[in-house]
């Protein structure tokens, strides 16, 4: 009886000394990780991530969002005094670094700026101002036009043939008017309005869009011009082409043809400095929509193709009133819409994932005390 006495007291004996330890390794740990939460509130220093700067073209536009990680999340960006960029480019205090650069001497290919960007921590919480603080040295290379040998290009020339492809009421226009030679890209013009709400891209070439009213056959001259820097009468061809609209016969009418629904009935707000995306919803027609908008979007927000997408940069004290148009097959939908730029809500502290880690420790510490303690009693009872 007196040995049974003694197995059982044993767990009891073990567990003055483990039941401390297992105290004290919690505590420990829960010092350790409000530490850690402590400095995580206060913020670190920033730490810029865009290391290095894409080249940049002479005469086309450069556009850049600088990102760093660290502090508090609320930066400033700037230049520092006596710095100066290439061109007409600018750095807003956002870290947009977008403008036209330009080299200072047009005889040269190539030019390489030099310029020291300072990134401040706004809210960040420190001993030291300077702590909040951190610098670069950026060099941006900005690339001339290319020389080009002119008597080693061939001429420009439109290889489509007139004429054009005649176009039905109602129906969706699509050509593409096609060129060689020369050095591109190329840039296309019409010299006359065309009909309806057809269009010309001037990148591509491409005639889109729809007409309304029939039209005897007329001439309208297109015009193609190539990239070459130099003027010479080879860096363009004109030609004139052939075209008329008529009603669509009775093999060409589709009675399936339905006008356009606007299915997205109201916008959702958008947040200052938080990426904006949102598409468009629509039926019926014959499923190719044509997307226009009349209105101001906030600023740092654009529209194409049914999609209002971009990064908002400053709330609006009200809300923007914008219009949005639909078309297919001729038909129109017109809807309008309300857009505000909200603040950004932040998360309670104690849905940080750090608070999740805390207690899983807890748990995993609690756990092990526990089958510890299992372990020594079947080791007493044996």
């Amino acid at each position: 009886m007196a040995r049974k006495r003694k197995t059982r007291e044993l767990p009891s004996i073990l567990s003055i000394f483990i039941d401390p330890l297992f105290g004290a390794f919690g505590a420990f740990l829960f010092i350790f990780l409000m530490v850690i939460l402590m400095i995580g509130v206060a913020g670190t220093k920033p730490i810029i991530n865009t290391q290095r700067l894409p080249n940049g073209t002479t005469g086309e536009n450069y556009e850049l969002w600088l990102s760093a990680q660290g502090g508090t999340g609320d930066y400033h960006w700037a230049l520092l005094p006596g710095q100066n960029l290439p061109g007409n480019m600018t750095l807003d205090t956002k870290g947009y670094l977008q403008g036209i650069p330009e080299l200072n001497d047009e005889d040269e290919s190539e030019e390489e700026f030099t310029f020291e960007v300072e990134l401040t921590a706004l809210k960040l919480q420190t001993k030291n101002p300077e702590d909040s603080k951190t610098r670069i040295k950026y060099k941006l290379l900005v690339l001339g036009e290319s020389e080009v040998d002119l008597t080693e290009i061939q001429p420009v020339r439109i290889l489509t043939q007139s004429p054009l492809p005649n176009a039905i009421i109602g129906e969706y226009y699509n050509v593409t008017l096609a060129a060689t030679g020369g050095v591109p890209p190329y840039r296309w013009r019409c010299t006359e309005e065309l009909p309806g709400d057809l269009t010309l891209d001037s990148k591509t070439g491409r005639i889109t869009g729809y007409t309304y009213d029939d039209m005897e056959e007329e001439e309208f001259v297109f015009q193609v011009t190539d990239s070459r820097p130099q003027r010479t009468n080879e860096k363009r061809d004109t030609r004139s082409f052939e075209f008329s609209i008529h009603f669509p016969s009775e093999e060409e009418y589709r009675p399936q043809r339905t006008p356009p629904e606007i299915l997205t009935t109201n916008l959702p707000d958008a947040v200052v400095n938080q990426y904006y995306n949102l598409s468009l919803a629509a039926s019926g027609g014959n499923g190719n929509y044509q997307w226009k908008m009349a209105g101001t979007l906030p600023d740092g927000l654009g529209f194409s193709d049914g999609r209002i997408f971009g990064i908002p940069k400053q709330l609006t004290d009200k809300e923007t009133n914008l219009t949005v148009q639909c078309q297919s097959q001729g038909y129109k939908k017109t809807i309008e819409y309300t857009l505000a730029v909200a603040e950004s809500q932040k998360l309670p502290p104690l849905k940080s994932p750090k608070w999740f880690v805390l207690g899983i420790i807890f748990v995993i510490s609690w756990l092990i005390k526990t089958l510890w303690k299992n372990y020594c009693f079947k080791e007493a009872a044996k």
